[in-house]
């Protein structure tokens, strides 16, 4: 024991004495203890430096090391960036007005304009009518002759439609898984024109009102469609269900809407945007602008609703489309019925 100690001794005052590269040598000490495994790694060598003695580099490996670490916080901040992803969705509404040219230019807006939904109404029933009207979008329709509704549902979600509903001419429910989620209940409706027997008008709202009743609160409602009416905000109106902003005077078909829309808390989303008079008005036929085309959102889903507008669609068509973008935040809606329920 004692004749290996003097020779380590000897080679290190060897070392110091001469100009050789001390790490060559030192490393030629410590290979055959193998006490310092290379000194842990070659990540951890710049932390020791170039001088330094065999005793120092030994107690050095007893002490703790502190590798840089990613903070905790970013951690955290990083989880938070992935569940608040959004789903971005837009959907627009319009009355083709038994127009024969929907077929061609209604597939190529999907595509131009990046629609996932849209809702239609008056569509020109026919034998021919198909399901697949290209661009992988995919139509489902209810109807007969002038009277049909549809949804066109863009090659996204086409094979995520989980239910269909369909009442008589007049009314079509889609529910569409739209991510992990959410379920998105989506509606196109063609209400009772002026002329229509009381009756028929009640009808179809009760109709409606018990497919909304049966949705759960945990799903998003978007109701699109003409309903053949105009309200009034002046008259004193629950300012849940718009913000004041219309045209004209209110039909008694407007009174029929509005009454339905306060009843199961529903918002006129193209009524709650902040818009200039000329971006309100929907069917501008013989030059009196009337707003008759609406987008429903339940006031609870209000917050997702970051635009409602209306655009022109083709020179033959004489409803403008009304057209709504939502944002929703992925896992924000579990997160909140937990809370309201306690778990």
């Amino acid at each position: 024991m004692k004749t290996l100690m003097t020779t380590v001794h000897q080679g290190i005052q060897h070392i110091n004495n001469n100009s050789i590269n001390n790490n060559i040598y030192k490393n030629f000490l410590l290979t055959p203890q193998n006490k310092l495994n290379k000194i842990e790694n070659d990540s951890t060598k710049h932390l020791i430096p170039d001088q330094t003695s065999l005793s120092d580099i030994l107690l050095y490996k007893k002490a703790p090391m502190h590798l840089p670490t990613i903070d905790d916080s970013k951690k955290q901040k990083r989880q938070t960036n992935d569940e608040g992803q959004a789903v971005f969705l837009k959907v627009g509404t319009l009355n083709v007005a038994s127009s024969e040219n929907w077929q061609k230019y209604i597939p190529a807006m999907m595509r131009e304009r990046r629609f996932d939904f849209c809702c239609l109404q008056r569509i020109k029933m026919s034998h021919r009518l198909l399901t697949d009207i290209g661009a992988g979008n995919k139509l489902f329709w209810t109807g007969r002759s002038n009277e049909g509704v549809a949804i066109v549902v863009c090659g996204k979600y086409a094979h995520k439609v989980q239910d269909v509903v369909k009442v008589h001419d007049r009314i079509i429910h889609l529910k569409v898984r739209t991510d992990k989620h959410h379920l998105l209940n989506v509606f196109s409706v063609y209400a009772p024109e002026s002329e229509r027997f009381l009756d028929e008008k009640e009808d179809f709202y009760f109709q409606l009102k018990d497919l909304i009743v049966g949705i759960d609160d945990s799903e998003l409602v978007v109701i699109c469609g003409d309903f053949n009416g105009q309200v009034d905000c002046d008259r004193g109106h629950d300012r849940g269900v718009h913000l004041g902003r219309t045209v004209g005077e209110q039909t008694f078909e407007g009174a029929l809407l509005w009454k339905f829309a306060s009843e199961m808390k529903l918002s006129l989303a193209n009524l709650c945007s902040k818009k200039k008079f000329e971006s309100l008005v929907t069917n501008n036929v013989g030059g009196d602008g009337r707003v008759f085309d609406y987008i429903l959102v339940p006031e609870k889903d209000k917050r997702w609703l970051k635009n409602c507008f209306t655009s022109k669609v083709e020179n033959d068509c004489q409803h403008r489309m009304v057209v709504a973008i939502l944002r929703i935040e992925v896992g924000t809606r579990d997160r909140d019925i937990r809370l309201k329920s306690g778990l």
